[in-house]
């Protein structure tokens, strides 16, 4: 008797990380999930005052756009928490697993995209396998930006991740929207050397061109800004001055300007900003 349980529970068991390992790669959910998000604001301020209202937005439905206000979630404030805001929203079945988002702020009666987020989105990998899901986010003063919390909750802001489930879907643009997103959060954890080669893979794979650049493509900049942080504000400058006048359109090429200047003025020298 009990050799066969252990043969039945062996059994359920390889059959459950077998339903993981093929669920893993599938691009779409296979029943609904709820997912409950919890944002906690912490010293965040705007003209000296905390948001008045948390909302969640995104392309994938139920959420709405940034474009349709207000949101479709907007989250309560904790009680129990002061700063902290929670709300739970229902992904149908058939759904993408990977769900980019972001979060909006309500000051003075407007919402506001969150800080430090510079175009790019969070994105969530939800799992059909879980009816019922957290995200969890707080706000971290030394870094400007919203921080996925580890508290067990889904992946969040795993890009290498959702960039593979955009491609099996064959979502293109969604996977290179990705795989940009995730040079960006190479650089805000210090990791220069790692978000040099997914950036120039990302640009060898461009169909423009290996030197097309958009006006959304804030890495030189930004990799600037990683070096200054590490004391490192001469690499910092020669790295934005030895981009090339025509590489990209004029709104790469004006971003550039704008972190030179930048980094010259926070370096102290205002003469050459």
């Amino acid at each position: 008797m009990k050799r066969n349980a252990f043969v039945m529970a062996l059994a359920v068991i390889t059959l459950t990380l077998m339903w993981r390992e093929v669920e893993a790669g599938e691009p779409t959910l296979r029943k609904a999930v709820k997912v409950t998000f919890s944002v906690t604001l912490g010293s965040l301020r705007f003209m000296g005052s905390p948001p008045e209202a948390v909302g969640v937005v995104g392309d994938v439905k139920p959420l709405r756009t940034d474009r349709e206000l207000p949101p479709a979630l907007v989250l309560r404030a904790a009680k129990e928490e002061p700063g902290r805001y929670s709300g739970t929203i229902e992904f149908l079945a058939s759904s993408t697993r990977d769900v980019p988002f972001a979060l909006m702020l309500k000051v003075e009666g407007r919402w506001r995209k969150e800080p430090g987020n510079l175009g790019t989105e969070h994105v969530m990998i939800l799992d059909s396998l879980l009816t019922v899901q957290n995200v969890s986010l707080r706000y971290v003063t030394e870094q400007r930006r919203f921080v996925a919390e580890s508290k067990g909750g889904l992946i969040v802001d795993n890009y290498v991740a959702a960039s593979t489930l955009a491609e099996s879907r064959k979502d293109a643009a969604s996977a290179r929207t990705y795989e940009y997103y995730n040079v960006l959060a190479l650089l805000s954890t210090g990791r220069l050397l790692e978000a040099d080669n997914a950036y120039n893979r990302y640009c060898a794979s461009s169909p423009l061109g290996l030197s097309a650049r958009e006006g959304y493509d804030h890495f030189y900049g930004q990799k600037a800004f990683a070096l200054a942080k590490m004391g490192k504000n001469e690499e910092a400058v020669q790295s934005l001055k030895g981009v090339q006048p025509n590489v990209g359109d004029a709104g790469f090429q004006e971003g550039v300007k704008s972190a030179l200047a930048q980094i010259l003025q926070d370096g102290g020298r205002q003469a050459e900003a």
